[in-house]
């Protein structure tokens, strides 16, 4: 079935991958969540459609819980290419690599590059996660 799935990739609408992020996401799948993710927002051009903050949300809840610092790093990716908010985005990866206790060097740069707006726990989280 999810190979199935998985070839209708091509033929369906930005809404329809949302329910297969969806399914994958209560499963815990969350590679496979993140490749329908990214399948929808190819479907859009920037700005059109982003996914809701509450899947969004979903995902970091789950990122932090299993300190899942890798998925992380690839939803932002996609979340990138159609323009979602780079502060929501950094501070999601925050939040996971601080929950996992992991040590990002370059973080403080690719925050500078991509001028984002901080709060004072972006900030807090920054000094854990990029000590300098």
């Amino acid at each position: 079935m999810i190979k199935k799935a998985e070839s209708l990739l091509q033929s369906i609408n930005f809404w329809t991958m949302d329910i297969f992020v969806d399914f994958h996401m209560r499963n815990h799948r969350m590679g496979m969540a993140i490749k329908f993710m990214e399948a929808a927002v190819t479907k859009t051009t920037k700005n059109e459609l982003q996914p809701c903050q509450v899947r969004v949300g979903a995902f970091l809840k789950y990122f932090v819980e299993e300190m899942d610092v890798e998925h992380s790093e690839e939803l932002c990716k996609v979340l990138k290419r159609v323009c979602y908010p780079a502060s929501e985005l950094y501070n999601l990866l925050l939040h996971t690599y601080a929950a996992a206790g992991k040590i990002e060097p370059q973080m403080h740069q690719r925050i500078r590059e991509n001028n984002v707006q901080m709060t004072s726990e972006m900030e807090n989280l920054l000094a854990r996660v990029c000590p300098e």
